[in-house]
């Protein structure tokens, strides 16, 4: 019996062949196999036996393709911003924990949790967004940490642990980046209500980015705080700004608008800013009730207190009457 297969992922098509020859043989002889596949990628073989009758049993091979791999291994002149997919032979979960690491050679260049939304699985495909771009021109690994990926029963995928199972060459002379970076997410998310006074602020761009020029202004009716984006109260990691303003005021409606230019893309691009009161708005808590309570009247009335008398005063009033009269 000889198999074959082809095996698509979006827009890239790859046809695997191989070849797996199966054997009826009699009962304690061992089955004669052959077996061919392109080198990149990862087969398991599972050989359950069936008897059919007296001294004869069928072995049939299931030949299980664990991973078609986006860039193929050894692939040449990937983009730098390319996403990386691996193909399982069945649906697959994330674990709960684990992570994908990227390296240059042994240099570690990016870590991401599996649990990251850098990482999402649709059915059998693990898609792989790295936040940053890849160097140029370089050879690249991918590697995964064991029970990083299990499928629907459970059974954890063994990873990939070496430098050679996945590993592919970037391509040079990228062409020139003219994309301006674009925020992906707020927090708080925009309406959001009954934000703490002194929660953070936090901009998730869909590529990394670094600080500009320009100012990043907080609005509640009025502006209560300007903030200059070179400030120590802004910070950037990779693709995340953090603003971290002081308190803003209690049950406010507060927007947050930034400059043109405060933040800019690894190539220069400029953001586009925030110019209005919409983009990102939310509402504050009231301020808490600190105060305790005092008792205003009781019901029945509290008697008056006993009292001495410790002294008195006799007031007299002297009139002068007119003459004549008494």
């Amino acid at each position: 019996m000889t198999l074959g297969g082809v095996m698509s992922t979006g827009a890239l098509v790859s046809v695997v062949k191989f070849q797996v020859v199966l054997s009826v043989i009699p009962a304690k002889v061992l089955l004669a196999m052959s077996l061919k596949a392109p080198a990149s990628m990862s087969i398991w073989i599972v050989a359950p036996s069936v008897k059919l009758f007296e001294g004869l049993i069928l072995t049939c091979l299931s030949v299980i393709v664990t991973k078609l791999l986006l860039a193929a291994n050894n692939a040449t002149e990937v983009a730098i911003n390319s996403n990386l997919l691996l193909t399982f032979d069945e649906p697959i979960l994330k674990g709960t924990t684990g992570s994908i690491t990227i390296y240059q050679d042994n240099t570690l260049l990016q870590t991401i949790e599996i649990t990251n939304a850098a990482a999402s699985i649709t059915d059998k495909v693990l898609t792989i967004d790295p936040p940053q771009d890849l160097p140029e021109g370089v050879l690249v690994n991918v590697r995964i940490t064991a029970e990083a990926i299990a499928d629907t029963a459970g059974n954890a995928f063994a990873g990939i642990l070496d430098n050679t199972t996945w590993q592919f060459t970037t391509a040079t002379d990228q062409p020139e980046d003219q994309t301006p970076p674009i925020v992906v997410s707020f927090s708080p998310t925009d309406e959001a209500t009954e934000v703490a006074i002194d929660t953070d602020l936090v901009l998730t761009f869909d590529e990394a980015v670094t600080k500009g020029s320009g100012n990043i202004t907080i609005t509640a009716g009025t502006v209560v705080q300007t903030i200059n984006v070179t400030d120590a109260a802004v910070s950037v990691n990779a693709n995340t700004v953090t603003i971290n303003p002081a308190d803003l005021p209690y049950s406010s409606q507060v927007s947050v608008q930034m400059a043109a230019g405060a933040i800019v893309d690894t190539a220069g691009n400029s953001f586009d800013g925030i110019t209005d009161n919409t983009t990102w708005n939310f509402s504050t808590l009231a301020q808490p009730d600190n105060t305790a309570p005092t008792v205003l009247t009781y019901t029945p009335a509290n008697a008056l207190p006993a009292m001495s008398v410790i002294a008195s005063v006799d007031i007299c009033t002297l009139t002068d009457t007119p003459a004549g009269k008494s």
